[in-house]
C-alpha cells in the first residue's frame, strides 16, 4: 500500500531516501537488514506487526464496541417503553432515526478533513468524539419529548459519523494492502459483540427503572453514556498517533514501517497525493471508483440499519417476550462475528476481496428471500410449511451476514484501490458518510403498520442486495480493465500527461488495482 504519511517539511527528503533503499533478494522476508556493520539488528517484521497490533486494536475495538452500543440502543428501548413515555405516534420514533443519519451523513469528511489538515493527534480527537457521543446519550436519557429525542440523535450522528472513518484513516498508515483486512474485521467484529450481547445489558439495565424516579429505557441511555465517557478518557492514553509521532516504535522500527509499506506494494512517487490542491479535487471527485463503491455501500448500509433498529422486533413479532427476543438475537450476531474474523483471514491470505464481497450479498439475498416469502399476505405466520419460525430465525442469520461480512470488505477494498493519504482520508470519509444514506431506507421501510410481516422492507432490501452483487460485478471488470490498460500503454485513460505530476494518487500509471 502507498505511502500515506502526513505531508510534512521532510516528506520530500522521506521520499528520496525511501528510494535509496530496497528488499536485498538475500533478505530473509521476516526482516530488514543492511550492508552497513554500524547498522542495528534486523527489524523482525512480524514482531513490529504485533506489535502494532497490541497498540492499535485493543483500544480502538474498545471504542467502537461503545459506539455500536450507544447506536443500536434504539432498538433496544423501542420495546422498553420509550414510544409510550415519549408520546412517539406514527413516524415519529423513525425521525429520530432520521435525525442521526442527516448529521452522519457528512461528518466521516469533515472529520478525516480536520486529521488531515489541521494535523491534531488522532489519540485526541477520536477519543475528543467518543466522549462526545458518551454526553449525548446520556442527555437523550433525560429528554422529554421528541423534539429533544430528534436533537439528540443529531448530534449523536455529529459526534459518531468521524470515528470509523478516523480509524481505517489511521490504521492505513500502519498496514500494507493485504494486511489490513483481518485487522479491521477485528475492530469492525467488536460492533458485532456490542450487538450480541448489548440487547442483554440493555436489558439488565432497564430493571433500574424506577430509581430516581426514571422509566428503564432512560438508563439504557445514562449506564451506556456514562460508561462511553469514562472509557473515552481511558483509551486516550492507549490510542496511537501517526507512526513518526509514537513512542513505542524505536526510529528503525518506524522507518521499517514506512518502507515496508511502500516496497512492498511497489508503489512510487507519483502514487502519492501529499497536496490538496485543485488537482487532487478534481482526481479524487472525477473518480468512478468512489461513486461505485458508494453505490454498493448504500444498500448494504441499508440492511446493518435494517438489522441493528429492528431485529428485537422481528424477533418479538415470533412470539417472543422482550427478554426472549434479546436472547435469541445472541446467536446471529456471534454466528456473523465467526464469519467476518474467516472471511478477513481469507480475504488477506488470497489477496482477494471481490468474491468474498459476492459471498457476503447472496447471504443477504437468502435470508431476506425467506423473510418475504414467509410473510406475504394471505400467508398465516409461522404455519406455513417450511417456512415457520424456525425456518424465519435461520433467515435472520443469512440477512446479519450479509451486513456484517460485507461493510466491512468493501471499505478494506475501496481504501486498497485508492492511493495517496488525502485520496484514503476524503474517499472513505464520503463513502461512510454517503453510504449510510442507506439508513434511510431502513428507517422508512419498516413501517410499523406492516409489524410484523414487514413485507415492503424485506423487498426493497431484498433487491438492494442483489442491486448491490451486480455493482461489485461492475467493480471487479472496471478494475481489471483499468489494470490491462495501464499495462498496454502504462498511462490511465483520461489523464493528461504532466497533469498533477507527483501528487496523482492512483490515478498514476504505476498503481495497480487489487480484486
Amino acid at each position: 500500500m502507498l505511502s500515506r504519511f502526513k505531508p510534512s517539511p521532510s516528506s520530500t527528503s522521506s521520499t528520496s531516501h525511501n528510494q535509496k533503499h530496497s528488499y536485498d533478494s538475500s533478505t530473509s522476508p521476516q526482516s530488514i537488514t543492511s550492508d552497513s556493520p554500524s547498522t542495528p539488528p534486523p527489524i523482525n517484521e512480524p514482531h513490529l506487526l504485533r506489535k502494532c497490533d497490541l497498540h492499535l486494536l485493543p483500544a480502538l475495538s474498545w471504542l467502537n464496541l461503545l459506539m455500536f452500543l450507544d447506536r443500536m440502543n434504539m432498538g433496544n428501548v423501542a420495546i422498553e417503553g420509550i414510544k409510550a413515555d415519549l408520546s412517539l405516534e406514527g413516524h415519529d420514533f423513525n425521525i429520530a432515526l432520521f435525525m442521526f443519519l442527516v448529521s452522519y451523513v457528512f461528518s466521516p469528511t469533515l472529520s478525516n478533513f480536520v486529521l488531515t489538515r489541521k494535523r491534531v493527534r488522532p489519540s485526541w480527537w477520536l477519543c475528543g468524539i467518543a466522549a462526545g457521543w458518551g454526553c449525548v446519550t446520556v442527555g437523550t436519557g433525560f429528554v422529554g419529548g421528541r423534539a429533544g429525542l430528534w436533537g439528540c440523535r443529531f448530534l449523536l450522528g455529529v459526534f459518531e459519523g468521524g470515528f470509523q472513518s478516523g480509524v481505517i484513516y489511521l490504521m492505513s498508515f500502519y498496514y500494507k494492502r493485504y494486511e489490513l483486512q483481518v485487522r479491521w474485521n477485528v475492530i469492525f467484529g467488536s460492533s458485532i459483540l456490542a450487538g450480541a450481547f448489548g440487547g442483554l445489558f440493555a436489558f439488565a439495565c432497564s430493571k433500574l427503572g424506577g430509581t430516581a424516579n426514571l422509566g428503564g429505557w432512560r438508563w439504557i441511555f445514562i449506564v451506556e453514556g456514562i460508561i462511553t465517557i469514562v472509557s473515552a478518557i481511558v483509551c486516550k492514553f492507549f490510542v496511537v498517533d501517526w507512526p513518526e509521532t509514537v513512542s513505542f516504535l524505536s526510529a528503525e522500527e518506524k522507518e521499517v514501517l514506512e518502507r515496508r509499506r511502500v516496497d512492498g506494494d511497489g508503489l512510487a512517487e507519483e502514487a502519492r497525493m501529499d497536496r490538496f490542491d485543485a488537482a487532487a479535487v478534481k482526481l479524487i471527485f472525477s473518480d468512478w471508483k468512489v461513486y461505485v463503491c458508494c453505490i454498493i455501500y448504500i444498500p448494504i448500509s441499508a440492511v446493518g440499519y435494517g438489522i441493528v433498529y429492528f431485529i428485537p422486533t422481528i424477533l418479538a413479532g415470533f412470539g417472543y417476550t422482550s427478554s426472549k427476543a434479546q436472547i435469541m438475537s445472541i446467536p446471529i450476531y456471534l454466528t456473523s462475528f465467526v464469519i467476518v474474523l474467516i472471511t478477513g483471514y481469507l480475504s488477506d491470505r488470497l489477496r482477494h476481496r471481490a468474491t468474498f464481497l459476492v459471498f457476503a450479498c447472496c447471504c443477504g439475498i437468502v435470508g431476506f428471500s425467506v423473510l418475504l416469502a414467509a410473510g406475504l399476505p394471505g400467508v398465516e405466520l409461522g404455519s406455513r410449511p417450511g417456512l415457520g419460525y424456525g425456518v424465519q430465525y435461520m433467515a435472520t442469520f443469512f440477512a446479519a451476514a450479509g451486513f456484517f461480512v460485507g461493510l466491512p470488505l468493501l471499505t478494506t477494498w475501496a481504501i486498497n484501490n485508492w492511493a495517496g493519504h488525502y485520496k484514503v482520508a476524503v474517499g472513505s470519509g464520503v463513502l461512510m458518510g454517503a453510504g449510510n444514506t442507506g439508513g434511510f431506507i431502513a428507517t422508512n421501510v419498516f413501517l410499523e403498520s406492516q409489524k410484523p410481516r414487514y413485507t415492503l422492507g424485506y423487498a426493497v432490501l431484498l433487491g438492494g442486495m442483489v442491486f448491490s452483487m451486480c455493482m461489485v460485478g461492475v467493480m471487479w471488470v472496471g478494475l481489471w480493465i483499468e489494470n490491462r490498460r495501464r499495462r498496454e500503454i502504462g498511462v490511465r485513460c483520461g489523464t493528461k500527461d504532466g497533469e498533477g505530476k507527483g501528487n496523482l494518487g492512483d490515478a498514476s500509471p504505476t498503481f495497480r488495482f487489487s480484486y
